[in-house]
């Protein structure tokens, strides 16, 4: 799976968040696309439709954040021997003052079989590979975990 294409999605629908979200919904069986757009947007992404967030697009496509996070899936998923989940990365809420302040302007939400940046355009390299990482981490843990269970209860 590996990096979505979600700078492609933002520039035809970033006005719409909730068509965005219609393109989650085979990721999310028993959801509909609002409730995906509340459960994303209470968790980082953001979501008042606004001129100067556009840009913010546009700033994080120059910044190759979306290589940054693909060059370190390679090297994670290589290194831990991880799952090959589709990852999705969005801007982060600018008017989330606890993103913002707390975990500059930085979240992620991780599923057993997926994950979600959200990241600012004032974002470094090494904050976007942390957060990947932290998030990845995740992801490989669950994968353990599960792996045990069903060994525990087979």
């Amino acid at each position: 799976m590996g990096i979505m294409q979600t700078d492609e999605w933002l520039l035809d629908s970033y006005d719409d968040p909730i068509s965005l979200c219609k393109r989650l919904k085979p990721y999310f069986q028993d959801s509909s696309p609002q409730d995906i757009h509340y459960y994303l947007t209470s968790n980082g992404m953001y979501h008042r439709p606004a001129s100067e967030n556009k840009d913010m697009v546009d700033k994080m496509h120059h910044q190759h954040v979306w290589k940054i996070v693909d060059e370190q899936r390679k090297h994670l998923q290589k290194l831990w021997e991880g799952p090959d989940v589709p990852i999705f990365i969005f801007p982060a809420d600018p008017q989330n003052r606890m993103i913002q302040r707390d975990f500059h302007g930085k979240a992620g939400i991780t599923f057993p079989d997926k994950i979600f940046l959200f990241v600012s355009d004032y974002n470094e390299k090494e904050d976007i590979q942390a957060l990947f990482t932290h998030e990845y981490n995740h992801v490989c843990r669950m994968k353990l975990f599960f792996k045990k269970t069903k060994r525990i209860t087979a």
